[in-house]
């Protein structure tokens, strides 16, 4: 019973934790190119380039330290790596907010990028702790969560931006993050076993137990399936623009937010049934299903 308790607390923590955090990350995603153009004189071209790479530098970065993370998390626990990673977003969203030109926000953004993980390590806390004919269930519950910030993320962005301008939509989204380290120090309760490096097995004989084949193909679905849904992001309120062009920038901002939101809310009303249908087909079959119906954040 109390442990069922603590898994019930740490999930409802977490979830929020990674409901803020995909939130902050999706509330930008209306006016980060247009936050940009107010830091310096750049022509369209050089907004497509700047805001792309706004959004790269970020996925970059945690991308190549994302196993030293992993690695860490499996001697020092999750919950410190969840602290870290609301800690350091908390100072870098901060600091972009108030970043004097796009140098220092394209900095800023790379270290948010390379301190990231809170969502990551939410997963594997509760996967862990969860019985294993439940995971399914219990992590795609556990990704409305992040997925209900993707949804909320743009619409709050827009509406933060035309009250309280773009700086203050930082500042806002900043002050909600340093809100999820608090509850997570608080609130989540995990208990480590610690292991000293030595112990650890080393990388190379597991990926070539699962196979050279399969890691290749795995990681390269990951890829596509990411850069085909996360291309157009940086570019979203510029094409608006132009659809759009006798429109405010008050609309222009509001109206991408409304569009940027639309997959989460798909995701959001399929999730539950689709964690029902991964319990009973296994996950080995389910990447092959993502191909077909987008359900790849389920």
């Amino acid at each position: 019973m109390e442990a069922m308790a603590t898994l019930t607390r740490n999930f409802r923590v977490l979830w929020f934790g990674s409901l803020i955090t995909d939130l902050g990350n999706a509330m930008t995603l209306p006016f980060i190119v247009l936050y940009i153009q107010t830091l310096g004189d750049y022509s369209t071209t050089q907004l497509n380039f700047l805001g792309a790479a706004a959004f790269a530098v970020t996925y970059a970065c945690k991308a190549l330290v994302a196993p030293l993370w992993g690695r860490l998390a499996d001697q020092k626990g999750r919950k410190l790596m969840c602290l870290r990673a609301s800690g350091m977003m908390t100072l870098t969203i901060l600091g972009v907010g108030l970043a004097p030109n796009v140098i220092v926000l394209l900095i800023l953004r790379a270290a948010q990028g390379a301190f990231s993980g809170y969502i990551n390590n939410a997963n594997a806390l509760i996967s862990i702790t969860v019985p294993a004919e439940q995971r399914g269930q219990w992590l795609s519950k556990l990704v409305t969560g992040s997925i209900s910030g993707t949804l909320m993320g743009p619409l709050l962005g827009s509406l933060l931006a035309n009250t309280v301008g773009y700086r203050g939509a930082f500042v806002a989204t900043s002050s909600l993050m340093a809100l999820v380290f608090v509850m997570t120090w608080w609130g989540v309760q995990e208990k480590v076993t610690a292991v000293s490096r030595a112990t650890l097995p080393p990388l190379r004989p597991i990926l070539h137990q699962l196979g050279g084949r399969f890691i290749c193909a795995l990681l390269t679905s990951l890829l596509v399936v990411q850069a085909t849904t996360n291309a157009i992001t940086p570019l979203l309120s510029l094409l608006v623009g132009q659809l759009a062009p006798q429109a405010t920038a008050q609309t222009i901002i509001l109206m991408t937010g409304i569009v940027a939101a639309a997959p989460g809310l798909a995701t959001i009303l399929m999730a539950g049934r689709v964690g029902r249908i991964l319990d009973r087909l296994g996950a080995g079959r389910w990447p092959l299903l993502s191909y077909f119906f987008d359900f790849s954040d389920c």
